[in-house]
Order: structure tokens, then C-alpha cells, then sequence
């Protein structure tokens, strides 16, 4: 499933709950592409867009969409925030573990070999804070 098919449950779950449709948008897509969810499907193969049409919403079924609803719930209510307080305050521990966890995952490893193949491929540097206030 590519990340359209999320993307697109995850505006669909929030912009009823009251949250602003370009802030959903943005939030949803800005990661991925520039030009929405079309670009993301521009940009990829037919099997893939095939998967993301016919199997996507298998993926994102109602238990999905359940635990997104609390997790929307949690975010409303502050509870979301007061946890991401908690955690700069004690230090990044429970969040750099994750983090660190996530650089381990074996997607990366393959995509860093992929992108090596790739020489047209503008290099970035995905080391440090990116959005610094």
C-alpha cells in the first residue's frame, strides 16, 4: 500500500472531526510528495497504484480506523501533548529509542542500497533536526 491510501483514510477520519482540511492535508502528504495524492500515484508503478486502490482499504479496515479515533481522542483531550511534555522532560529517552529503532528497520538498509544505484538521485542528509523553531 502506498502512502496515499493512508493518507487519504487519515484525512477522511479527521477533517469530520472538525480539524482544518488543508492542515490534514499538509500533514498527511507534505512528506511524500508536492503534488498530492495524483503525484504520488503519478509517480509510481501500475502494480503499485493497483495496490493501493484494491488493497489499501483492506489494510485500513475498522479496527484501524477505531484506533486512529483514539488516537484523535487523545490529541483533542491534551493528552497527546501532556505525554510529548512528559517526554522532552525526562529526556528523549522512550523517543530517541524509537527513533533509534527505526534507523535499524531493514527498509532502510535496502533503500540506502537502492539509492546508491541510483546516481541521479539528489544525496540529502537525514542527520540532525530538520524543523528547528
Amino acid at each position: 500500500m502506498t502512502a496515499s491510501a493512508g493518507g487519504a483514510r487519515t484525512f477522511a477520519l479527521f477533517r469530520p472531526a472538525g480539524t482544518a482540511g488543508a492542515r490534514i492535508a499538509g500533514d498527511c502528504l507534505a512528506q511524500d510528495s508536492q503534488a498530492g495524492i495524483s503525484g504520488m500515484r503519478f509517480s509510481i508503478s501500475e502494480t503499485a497504484k493497483w495496490g493501493d486502490v484494491s488493497v489499501g482499504p483492506k489494510i485500513i479496515e475498522a479496527g484501524v480506523k477505531k484506533r486512529m479515533k483514539a488516537a484523535l481522542k487523545d490529541i483533542q483531550s491534551g493528552k497527546f501533548a501532556k505525554g510529548w511534555v512528559a517526554e522532552y522532560n525526562g529526556g528523549y529517552k522512550k523517543y530517541n529509542a524509537l527513533l533509534k529503532a527505526g534507523q535499524k528497520h531493514d527498509i532502510e538498509r535496502v533503500g540506502q542500497r537502492l539509492r546508491s544505484l541510483m546516481p541521479w538521485m539528489k544525496k540529502r542528509s537525514v542527520k540532525g533536526v530538520q524543523a528547528a523553531y
